[in-house]
């Protein structure tokens, strides 16, 4: 017996691995009659980070400008309670950025292929250490099957290269299809 593919989950760094990886989970959501989900993990960055390494650096564009907690939230305040709401609200401005560019990448998406359905309700981003993380969600067992990019590093190779997704595709209780740059 075949194994039953339902539910594929889709693991994007917003790379253009990533977009070509998206087209393959899409096509195998169709091939099987499968709901495509999406994951985005935002990397959780130090403390020290956070507050001094200014807003370019943390959490990427997300096609709409940077999203970072502010760099300045610590000397805004020196009450703890404003820091942390300081601090929530500028991950929620960065999980909602998140969202809005997987949004942009299924408009994106439907314009080449019609008929692309992704539901609001299957996007699902997450903040932390990507490899943990992703590793977490796919041990609920909502998913049977898991797609991502291998991100390229230009002319770098070796054991670097496609880091999170070899150690995802390593230590994952589901199978992982790793896509590379298309030629």
């Amino acid at each position: 017996m075949l194994p039953e593919v339902k539910n594929i989950l889709l693991l994007t760094d917003f790379s253009n691995n990533a977009w070509h990886a998206f087209k393959y989970a899409v096509a195998l959501g169709q091939e099987h009659q499968a709901t495509v989900h999406i994951m985005h993990v935002l990397p959780e960055l130090p403390k020290e980070l956070q507050y001094s390494a200014g807003t370019n650096l943390l959490y990427g564009f997300y096609g709409t400008g940077p999203v970072a907690i502010p760099h300045d939230a610590e000397k805004r305040s020196s009450d703890a309670e404003k820091k942390d709401k300081a601090r929530s609200e500028a991950i929620q401005e960065a999980e909602k950025r998140a969202k809005d560019a997987i949004k942009t990448w299924c408009s994106k998406l439907k314009n080449e292929v019609p008929g692309v359905k992704i539901k609001p309700e299957n996007i699902v981003v997450h903040m932390g250490p990507p490899v943990e993380t992703i590793l977490e969600e796919l041990k609920g067992g909502k998913y049977d099957f898991a797609v991502m990019g291998r991100r390229g590093h230009g002319r770098l190779r070796g054991p670097r290269t496609g880091g999170v997704a070899n150690a995802v595709a390593a230590r994952s209780n589901i199978p992982v299809l790793i896509v590379g740059k298309p030629k």
